[in-house]
């Protein structure tokens, strides 16, 4: 794995609110709420 589960987390509540952070048009906040939930899937 290229980045620790610990890093990710880092960098995803280091960015703003309310900005898409790529193509799949999802907006950090989703990413943000959702984040242990998505971790225990491997998708986030």
């Amino acid at each position: 794995m290229p980045f620790t589960k610990r890093e990710v987390k880092e960098a995803t509540f280091q960015m703003e609110s309310n900005k898409a952070p790529g193509p799949d048009g999802f907006p950090v906040d989703f990413y943000q709420t959702f984040s242990d939930e998505g971790r225990s899937y491997g998708v986030v």
